[in-house]
């Protein structure tokens, strides 16, 4: 492949697609926006994905955004939402307002593709909510709110605390406030 006259050979690189941006950022410093897209689906390369996002703040200094283009497709085999904090818009290809006629128009190789179509843009509706309702809300690095609990010193606390590490707890805060332990 070739990336803004960098040869990229048979496969992507991180070097090859630093040094493109690099070669963008030396010729355009009036670019009002990077678009992530490509032949066939780019989150298929998800960590490819968040890596030039990351790279093209470093380099353009949050001044210009990245926006990446899907299918939506890819979400049948990982939901994971960790791009949202790397991407300031993203485009997603819908190509048809019903079941049938998305079938009919795009001929899908993948079952049931746009039922995972629709459940990606719900979640994704879903997610908007919650960080506008909730924006000082901590995620982990796949969009999920962390689950902090709380225990005292008591000796009966470190039963809970063990119980709480097991179902997944991210963490946990210990209140000393009784003075004792």
């Amino acid at each position: 492949g070739n990336f803004f006259g960098y040869n990229l050979g048979d496969g992507y690189s991180e070097e090859g697609i630093k040094e493109g941006l690099k070669r963008i950022e030396g010729k355009r410093k009036d670019l009002t926006e990077i678009v992530i897209c490509g032949i066939g689906e780019p989150f298929l390369r998800y960590d490819d994905i968040i890596e030039i996002a990351k790279y093209s703040r470093q380099l353009f200094v949050d001044k210009v955004p990245v926006r990446a283009d899907t299918s939506g497709l890819w979400w049948g085999i990982n939901r994971n939402l960790s791009f949202l904090e790397h991407i300031e818009s993203l485009s997603v290809s819908l190509n048809a307002e019903s079941e049938e006629k998305y079938n009919q128009i795009s001929q899908p190789k993948i079952q049931n593709a746009y039922v995972i179509l629709m459940d990606f843009i719900q979640t994704l509706s879903q997610e908007r909510e919650k960080r506008e309702q909730f924006p000082n809300a901590t995620v982990d690095g796949h969009g999920r709110l962390r689950v902090l609990f709380a225990v005292n010193t008591w000796p009966e606390s470190y039963e809970r605390l063990e119980r709480a590490f097991a179902a997944g707890a991210d963490g946990v805060v210990v209140d000393t406030s009784q003075g004792f332990g």
